[in-house]
């Protein structure tokens, strides 16, 4: 089973192709998978990869930057953020 996602078909113009755009992740995925989501801080950001602090227990989380689901989004130092963590 995958993740719930909705998204937009656009036609690429230069091969007029199909394809999935402005894809997000719906909260519906959370519950069907059954995944423990987490919340947390932004703590450091470094080239390419930063370190979430999270808030329900004392550790910090690495992250790489190709992780990060909005991709559209700036992410900076302080944003609150959700988070699932994949062992």
């Amino acid at each position: 089973h995958g993740d719930w996602v909705q998204f937009l078909i656009a036609t690429d113009t230069r091969d007029q192709l199909k394809r999935a755009t402005e894809i997000s992740l719906l909260p519906e995925s959370f519950a069907v998978s059954g995944e423990r989501r987490e919340q947390g801080v932004i703590a450091s950001l470094k080239d390419g990869f930063g370190f979430i602090r999270c808030v329900e227990r004392d550790a910090r989380i690495f992250f790489h930057f190709n992780e990060v689901l909005d991709i559209d989004r700036e992410i900076t130092v302080g944003d609150e953020v959700e988070f699932t963590v994949i062992q």
